[in-house]
């Protein structure tokens, strides 16, 4: 546990420090949507890769089968091609609609909602709401957790266009779907995602290609997560639905 607490810090580090890179300096720009259209294309290929293989046919163990024996069985292949759409309707969003303060805005709120959310839910999960949220698809996650980080997403992007001097930016269309639900939409991708991997039996979408090929190196630098999907799931459906505002931010 240590360790892959340790390898999620080294890839958190490495990670931001690109991703501030390419945003900070705007001549790079271009590398910053060119590398996130690779992550969408590397969690595509995660998502295939374990539908094809024949390891996702034994259970995790850790999840209520229950749940998976009550839904048709074409029901599995219908989630994966809607959470494939998702990923690449999200990259071809993130690629070519948005400006670097969109997408500085949309990852912002992404990250604040994730990050907050897995430290409040850590601090004082069950602590006053002893049920989840998502008990069969995502059993880790609590309410205290998820409503702190909707929270704390919100005051993240009211604080950005503040500190920026674009208060007016919060009046768009744009801005104001970014604002109030950029941390639903956030909760909402990391649950689709979740819910894809429980019906393909596989606790990470990694899993599956840790031993292939050439899949194998770019994977390395997700080390101590659990994969691509598991970081762009969110960012996906958020460039995905505020694809419909923007020409308005």
């Amino acid at each position: 546990m240590r360790d892959s607490f340790k390898l999620r810090i080294q890839s958190s580090l490495v990670v931001g420090l690109i991703v501030v890179v390419t945003l900070g300096v705007p001549q790079l720009f271009w590398l910053n949507r060119l590398l996130f259209l690779g992550a969408t294309i590397m969690a595509m290929l995660e998502i295939v890769a374990a539908y094809r293989s024949p390891s996702r046919l034994k259970p995790v163990g850790v999840y209520d089968d229950r749940f998976l024996s009550n839904l048709p069985t074409d029901t599995t292949l219908f989630y994966i091609v809607m959470e494939i759409a998702v990923v690449i309707g999200g990259g071809l969003s993130y690629y070519f609609l948005y400006d670097r303060w969109a997408v500085t805005v949309i990852i912002i709120g992404c990250v604040t909602c994730d990050t907050c959310a897995y430290c409040i839910g850590k601090l004082i999960g069950h602590k006053f709401i002893s049920s989840k949220p998502f008990p069969e698809i995502s059993p880790k996650k609590t309410w205290e957790g998820t409503i702190g980080g909707i929270i704390c997403s919100i005051f993240a992007v009211a604080l950005l266009h503040i500190c920026t001097g674009r208060t007016t930016a919060l009046g768009s269309q744009f801005g104001l779907v970014a604002l109030f639900f950029t941390g639903i939409l956030c909760v909402v991708g990391d649950v689709i995602a979740s819910l894809t991997k429980r019906l393909l039996d596989i606790k990470d979408s990694s899993d599956c290609i840790h031993d292939h090929r050439f899949l194998k190196y770019p994977e390395k630098i997700m080390r101590g997560f659990g994969g691509y999907l598991d970081r762009i799931d969110s960012t996906c459906l958020v460039c995905l639905a505020l694809s419909l505002t923007h020409s308005s931010h």
